[in-house]
């Protein structure tokens, strides 16, 4: 490596001569100073090129990949909206065969989260909270809103989408139009956002039977 360093070294304008050089390399330490890492960094600067690694560095494909070491990762414990059910900022399935009520019970929920009310087996009420209902079944009109009111919901903090979403008419597709839902839960900042049924919203060609396809859709909502 010293001979990598006089080299380069000797391409200043104030190249000490061969023998000072060594005599300064004899300071470079693993315990500190000038390390190998510099010492590359500054021969680049001047000109200096590694004729292998650089070319296969400067075609090597963009890391999608993003890896943390445990030791850097500040554990936290999970936020609760309903302690034990509903996580914040995590993303939830209610399944269930149809005409069992899926859509009532999460009126329920959106109308407690609203009026700030205190869950089964909680201690204490959460403040009232905005909720962001989006329905590729039910009117708002005559179904959502007044099953929600009967709930006991604030109207003021309920948000209700019904059907069409996207700007093209069609059905909002959480895969091509991630993007304008991010944009409305920006606007609205809600403590839920409720998508009912799912499955009307995986766009065009996706299988709602292949596990591939739904963790992409799933991937998109984690993110937003």
């Amino acid at each position: 490596a010293f001979a990598l360093f006089d080299d380069w070294s000797s391409r200043g304008k104030k190249y000490p001569g061969h023998e000072q050089c060594w005599e300064k390399w004899q300071t470079f330490t693993p315990e500190g100073g000038v390390g190998l890492g510099s010492l590359i960094f500054l021969a680049k600067q001047s000109g200096w090129v590694n004729p292998i690694n650089d070319c296969v560095l400067d075609k090597a494909p963009p890391r999608v990949l993003g890896i943390t070491t445990a030791s850097e990762v500040t554990m936290k414990p999970i936020d609760w909206i309903w302690d034990g059910m509903l996580a914040k900022g995590k993303v939830h399935l209610l399944s269930g065969n149809g005409g069992r009520g899926k859509t009532t019970l999460m009126l329920a929920i959106a109308a407690l989260i609203t009026r700030g009310d205190k869950f089964p087996n909680a201690t204490s009420c959460n403040e009232p909270a905005d909720v962001l209902y989006i329905s590729g079944e039910d009117s708002m009109s005559d179904t959502l809103v007044p099953r929600f009111a009967a709930c006991g919901g604030d109207c003021r903090l309920f948000h209700v989408s019904e059907k069409p979403l996207a700007t093209s008419g069609e059905y909002l597709a959480i895969g091509e139009h991630s993007d304008e839902l991010r944009l409305i839960v920006d606007q609205y900042k809600p403590a839920l956002l409720t998508i009912d049924p799912g499955t009307a919203f995986c766009g065009r060609g996706t299988d709602n039977n292949n596990a591939t396809d739904i963790r992409v859709i799933m991937a998109r909502l984690q993110e937003l």
